[in-house]
């Protein structure tokens, strides 16, 4: 007997939620996504912090990263790389898993870049 479906309109009822759009200006869509982007944010300011610390404080680090600037040069590329795919693909930046990994990658190779020209200068400087 259709009239004893548990379906309201093609949908299952009680799953009306899942089926609703959501627009800016409701408080708490817009609470969770600042809250996102600036967990995003720290987990990239800790990554950065923590590189520019271990080659600047770690002497084995500072002197390998000095002695072959090669790895600077290779993470400039990787950097560079990675900002146009994130800048100009709308493609990968989109999609789940490609997006988290490309700004995995740029993170990585900026803190890099970062702690390679920290290990050039003193710790006050760097401070």
């Amino acid at each position: 007997d259709p009239s004893s479906s548990s379906y309201e309109n093609g949908f299952p009822a009680g799953d009306h939620e899942l089926f609703t759009t959501f627009s800016w200006d409701d408080q708490k869509v817009r609470r969770v996504f600042i809250r996102k982007v600036y967990t995003i944010l720290l987990i990239q300011l800790l990554v950065t912090l923590g590189v520019v610390a271990l080659f600047t404080f770690c002497d084995p680090v500072k002197d390998y990263v000095q002695a072959n600037p090669g790895w600077y040069w290779a993470s400039y590329a990787v950097f560079f790389a990675t900002y146009l795919t994130l800048a100009c693909c709308s493609g990968p930046r989109r999609h789940f898993p490609w997006n988290l990994i490309l700004l995995t990658i740029f993170t990585l190779s900026m803190a890099y870049l970062t702690g390679m020209l920290s290990s050039y200068y003193n710790t006050t400087s760097v401070l």
